[in-house]
């Protein structure tokens, strides 16, 4: 006969208080007579208590916005995507109260110290434009922040090219800025090398250390693997990756 905390024959379910748990269990032979005991020492851990740290919205909340839209973290460092928001300010900390470039986007930078959660930065395009969507991607490692924009128009090639044409609708780029202490700055403008109308460069965005991959999702070239002749487009929305 087994008997566990006074319940003979005991085969179901030994509930736990949390801390230190006294479980006795003792063993009667055969006989009936002979008998031995055990005591278990069995500590229960705390659930874990999970708690909201901070609730936070935009310094120019407006309706429509679509604040969250796109999140990254990387440590105590948060960006946060409003792909619909409406200023036309360039680059860092412009004037964001006005509603002049619908839909043009922003991200805004927020950093955790020991007193909490602050916005560190207002970021926009260098080329804001209504309708870009800045913000449709993002993605951070440590002080780097590449922001897309597969809204983007321009029928620029490469790194910090003509940006300020709007010769391909929706090709898309790529925006990535870096912080010196609490300062951000834009670094590089990023286009596809064969940035084409519709290619949508800049919906997906992935960084880490000194790599940034991106997304073209509707690239049309009929190329395969590595390197092989971005320049047709006989495959409609086969899609790219640029590394």
């Amino acid at each position: 006969t087994v008997t566990i905390n006074g319940i003979p024959n005991h085969s179901g379910i030994v509930f736990l208080e949390e801390g230190v748990n006294t479980i006795t269990i003792s063993v009667t032979a055969e006989d009936g007579v002979t008998q031995k005991s055990y005591i278990l020492e069995v500590r229960r851990q705390p659930l874990l208590a999970f708690a909201q740290q901070a609730y936070i919205k935009a310094s120019n909340t407006e309706s429509g916005d679509l604040f969250g839209y796109k999140v990254a973290l990387s440590g105590d460092t948060l960006a946060v995507a409003a792909y619909y928001e409406n200023s036309s300010a360039t680059g860092t900390g412009g004037d964001e109260g006005n509603n002049s470039a619908p839909d043009s986007g922003a991200v805004y930078v927020f950093t955790r110290n020991e007193n909490g959660w602050s916005q560190e930065a207002y970021l926009k395009a260098s080329n804001t434009d209504a309708g870009d969507r800045f913000g449709y991607s993002l993605a951070l490692s440590g002080d780097t922040l590449a922001v897309g924009t597969e809204y983007e128009d321009s029928s620029a090639t490469g790194i910090n090219a003509d940006e300020l044409n709007n010769n391909a609708p929706q090709s898309g780029a790529v925006y990535v800025f870096a912080r010196t202490g609490t300062t951000w700055t834009q670094e590089a403008y990023i286009k596809a090398s064969n940035a084409g109308t519709g290619d949508r460069f800049g919906c997906d965005v992935a960084l880490e250390g000194n790599t940034l991959a991106v997304g073209a999702r509707h690239e049309d070239s009929h190329a395969i693997n590595l390197g092989g002749g971005p320049e047709n487009n006989d495959a409609s929305n086969s899609g790219a990756v640029y590394v």
